[in-house]
């Protein structure tokens, strides 16, 4: 199934006698179990866990062992298994507690007269997202290779296909520069002003609206990730360069000049508005973020410490 399996260790069971049950031992399809298995949860009320276990690869890891629950029922394991990216995260969630209502629920979808009983629950890596290095413009081109080529023409030329590539190397930039100096400013900050410091540090009404209002709207989407640790997080690309420039005697040791950095902001801000709106950059200005964004990063490294 392309995860990593766990090896029961055989039990015995001497419990056996002429009221043999009638099992099936047929293993239910794991793709319809997994999907019955997310419904039930989210009926339960806990979204949060079905979302986890979405993304996921299940499979039923039967046994030879009796499960000692049920006569000649089979200790059964169901295995999650997640990409690497995902496991760290996702093997914290999965506390004792959370691990008890999973089996519970397991063990409600799996079919009675299949004669085996879910007795534990794993999460591993999965293997296939391992070996898997999938090109997301191939993956795009299969997709929409499945579309009448007369309406593919028109809504997916091949030219779109071809600047996606390029635009998702754009938000690369776009994304480390704009997470790189939030943990600047945050690291500056909490040099100069302790844990505390947003409420030091010198912001406008606009962005103490923006903190507040995105953080209430993160309450409410709780299917959404965290934007990040703190609020610096809530505010955009335009707003560091404004914290920075109003914030000047504390950060004037780590630039040139002041022009400098907030020249280099707001032309990477420029294009990453572009990138969020889905509007194409031509190559010249590809080049100005992937410039400004070394510049940045260079000055920060060497001047941060």
């Amino acid at each position: 199934m392309g995860s990593v399996r766990v090896k029961t260790v055989e039990k015995t069971n001497n419990r056996r006698g002429p009221n043999i049950t009638d099992f099936t031992y047929k293993i239910p399809n794991e793709q319809t179990f997994h999907s019955a298995v997310l419904v039930l949860i989210r009926k339960s009320g806990n979204e949060e866990l079905a979302s986890l276990l979405s993304r996921s690869k299940c499979s039923i890891i039967t046994s030879s062992s009796y499960s000692e629950k049920r006569w000649d029922a089979y200790y059964t394991i169901v295995d999650f298994a997640f990409p690497p990216n995902r496991y760290d995260e996702v093997s914290t969630k999965i506390d004792p507690e959370t691990k008890e209502t999973i089996i519970r629920i397991c063990n409600e979808v799996m079919p009675a007269k299949a004669g085996f009983d879910v007795m534990d629950v794993t999460v591993s890596i999965s293997l296939e997202d391992i070996l898997q290095n999938v090109d997301p413009i191939e993956d795009l081109r299969k997709m929409t290779d499945e579309i009448p080529e007369k309406v593919r023409t028109a809504i997916m030329p091949d030219d779109i296909r071809a600047k996606a590539r390029a635009m998702s190397e754009v938000y690369l930039y776009t994304y480390c520069a704009e997470n790189a100096l939030r943990a600047f400013i945050e690291g500056v900050s909490i040099k100069n002003f302790g844990p505390e410091y947003l409420s030091k540090l010198k912001l406008n009404t606009e962005m103490q609206e923006k903190i507040k209002e995105r953080k209430q709207l993160q309450e409410k989407k709780k299917w959404l990730s965290a934007r990040g640790t703190s609020d610096i997080f809530y505010l955009d690309m335009e707003d560091l360069g404004w914290i920075i420039g109003n914030n000047w005697s504390i950060f004037k040791d780590y630039f040139p000049r002041l022009d400098w950095i907030t020249v280099n902001i707001s032309e990477i801000a420029d294009c990453r508005n572009q990138v969020a709106h889905h509007s194409y950059l031509q190559e010249h200005e590809r080049d100005v973020v992937r410039t400004d964004f070394f510049k940045i990063v260079k000055q920060i490294s060497d001047n941060f410490k």
